[in-house]
Parts: structure tokens; C-alpha cells; sequence
């Protein structure tokens, strides 16, 4: 239970540090094209 415990806070801190140091970029939407794939049934489907 302990070692599991230890576990959690150590991922815990590691992923608070890497999303501190390496934050993702922004984005700006505008003038962006998006390629949507796989059109024959489902999702792809009901966007297209």
C-alpha cells in the first residue's frame, strides 16, 4: 500500500513538473484546414 501511495505522488509531481517546463503550444485556429479520414461508416462519416 505504501509503495503504491509513494508511486502515485511521484507520478503526480513528475507530471505537475513536465506540464510546468514543457507547456504545449498555442494554437490559433484560424486559416486551419482539417483532413478527416475514414468516411464510410461512423464518425468520420457523420462529420464529412
Amino acid at each position: 500500500m505504501c509503495c503504491t501511495l509513494t508511486l502515485a505522488v511521484l507520478l503526480y509531481v513528475a507530471y505537475y513538473l513536465y506540464k510546468h517546463f514543457f507547456p504545449p503550444p498555442d494554437i490559433n485556429p484560424k486559416d486551419k484546414y482539417v483532413l478527416i479520414s475514414g468516411c464510410d461508416t461512423g464518425f468520420g462519416h457523420a462529420l464529412a
